[in-house]
């Protein structure tokens, strides 16, 4: 028997219940404020319900290709689970057992990060397998049949400064050269239909997708397409031993911001899974030129930031 846990409160998580309500072979755990991974865990391995050894674990909760999956691993945690949050969660197994089950995390774009899933697996005790999607993960729900779960692409840009003109964000998507699953580039005349009138804000779309077979009288399914706009500003704070130790110009203070984030270990090149990385830069050279600073002094820190 496989177990499923998908404890969030929106509409997707829902959808995710239900899924594993309705999968053969799987129950459903939902106990009253039972809401981390370690819960979870315990539950399967002390609750009397549970037939034991069980099959497979499954997880719903929503996730990013930045290295988050938004569901706590223990009790108290404060916000979603990043990398630094599963280096302090070991869960652990009993000695002895073979890896014999895994973990299948149902969560958008998080099994593109090979160092975040490594660490999962190892906050998991590291006896597990663990598996999770490389695009978006998508549920949709029809009564009379039951509930689809599907894939979508994500393509992404990251510009310094926000697009002035639709078409010039088309022009930009276009010459990315972004491929299908199939290989094949994505045709030009397709940004034009994806990319909505207004381009400054977020904003969802139901599109029609083709299911290859027939189920039912049903030929096809409804599918949510989204064009997101994010941005959010990268900040950074240094605290000087006093107000006249701080840069006043904006070239000490740039110098500055650039050293103290180079010190820092999680943006080190041999990290794990090192920030720039995460904000999708493939060097720190790169992380710096990929945005412009703004900075401010305020009492003893310098406070930089990002705009445009």
């Amino acid at each position: 028997m496989d177990y499923g846990f998908a404890p969030g409160g929106t509409p997707q998580d829902g959808r995710a219940r239900t899924l594993f309500t309705l999968r053969a072979n799987t129950k459903l755990v939902s106990v009253k404020k039972m809401v981390t991974v370690r819960g979870f865990a315990n539950h399967l391995r002390t609750a009397a319900l549970v037939t034991r050894p069980i099959d497979d674990a499954l997880l719903g909760a929503h996730a990013n290709s930045e290295g988050w999956i938004f569901i706590p691993m223990f009790p108290g945690q404060k916000g979603g689970t990043n990398f630094e949050t599963l280096e302090d969660t070991v869960i652990g197994f009993t000695t002895g057992d073979a890896i014999t089950h895994s973990v299948h995390f149902k969560g958008c774009n998080i099994g593109k990060v090979p160092a975040y899933l490594t660490k999962f697996k190892e906050a998991l005790g590291d006896h597990v397998n663990v598996t999770a999607p490389k695009h978006f993960h998508g549920l949709w729900e029809l009564k009379s049949y039951g509930t689809w779960e599907y894939m979508a692409y994500e393509f992404v840009l990251r510009r310094k400064k926000a697009f002035a003109k639709r078409s010039d964000l088309i022009t930009d998507f276009d010459a990315e050269g972004f491929p299908h699953i199939d290989g094949s580039t994505v045709p030009t005349a397709d940004w034009s239909k994806w990319v909505p009138k207004k381009i400054t804000k977020t904003a969802k779309f139901s599109v029609t997708g083709k299911l290859g077979v027939t189920i039912g009288k049903r030929k096809t399914i409804d599918a949510e397409q989204q064009f997101r706009v994010d941005t959010t500003p990268f900040t950074w704070t240094i605290t000087y031993p006093n107000a006249g130790s701080v840069p006043t110009t904006t070239a000490a203070r740039q110098a500055a911001f650039e050293a103290s984030v180079t010190a820092d270990p999680v943006f080190d090149p041999a990290h794990d899974y090192h920030w720039f990385e995460r904000l999708g830069y493939a060097s720190l050279a790169d992380f710096f030129a990929g945005y412009t600073w703004s900075h401010s002094a305020k009492k003893k820190g310098l406070h930089t930031w990002t705009t445009g």
